[in-house]
């Protein structure tokens, strides 16, 4: 039963049981109630493609690309902060071998490992895992706007990190004053190649780059045509399903 259909007593005793239940008892409760302990579990049928006495890796239903796998703990951890050196360092070292097989079976260039730490990093699953996802050149995943800082918001920022770190370690900020002079050259340089970039070319030398960009695309065409796309390259896995990434891992 969802929280939202039970009535204002029913919601109000429920939260009783939960102040008075232990942590262990509460940790229960809640791998319970998760999809991916119940995966782990056999309960609900997933492609495996890797399991030890400490996690278990199965192929995303959604994939980002063919062959992106979910990599977790058997353990039920929510979060990262929650996770332990000795799991952790575990992960990572599947990680690895994990992404060096995609790398040579799904013939990948590479891959991108990442994890989503809470909702507003995109965390939509109540279990703490790592994302592995293969990935070639120009694949377009993971587009996204840039957003320029200028100087005094980036040399206010980074005097608000400095100064909480201090506070936090025995780490001292050093370098700030070099750094921020390099922020200002670079600004200097920018600005200076714009500049560049805004004055007018001559006209007779427009016409001359258009006349050799006119050729550039008459040669590229007639290559394109010549040479016909050949079969097996570098991250295609052509018509490949499931169950046929996961057997690669058999």
């Amino acid at each position: 039963m969802d929280a939202s259909d039970l009535t204002p007593e029913q919601r109000k005793e429920m939260e009783e049981k939960l102040k008075n239940m232990s942590p262990e008892e509460l940790a229960q409760l809640q791998a319970q109630q998760c999809i991916f302990c119940q995966i782990i579990s056999g309960k609900i049928p997933s492609k495996k493609v890797y399991e030890d006495d400490t996690c278990f890796g199965i192929l995303d239903i959604n994939p980002a690309t063919k062959g992106h796998i979910l990599l977790m703990p058997k353990a039920h951890i929510a979060i990262m902060p929650q996770l332990d050196e000795k799991i952790g360092g575990h992960l990572m070292q599947v990680a690895r071998e994990l992404s060096r097989s995609l790398l040579k079976n799904l013939r990948a260039t590479g891959s991108t490992i990442f994890i989503a730490n809470g909702l507003a990093a995109g965390q939509r699953a109540q279990h703490f895992m790592l994302h592995i996802i293969p990935r070639v050149d120009g694949d377009g995943i993971f587009k996204y706007e840039k957003h320029i800082i200028d100087l005094e918001k980036r040399k206010a920022l980074r005097g608000l990190v400095a100064a909480r770190m201090e506070q936090l370690t025995d780490w001292e900020d050093t370098y700030a004053s070099e750094v921020v002079e390099e922020s200002k050259v670079e600004a200097e340089e920018k600005e200076e190649v714009v500049a560049e970039i805004e004055e007018p070319a001559d006209e007779d030398e427009s016409e001359d780059d258009t006349e050799d960009d006119e050729s550039d695309e008459t040669e590229e065409d007639e290559t394109e045509e010549s040479e016909p796309e050949k079969p097996g390259r570098p991250g295609e896995i052509a018509d490949s399903s499931l169950d046929d990434i996961a057997n690669l891992f058999k």
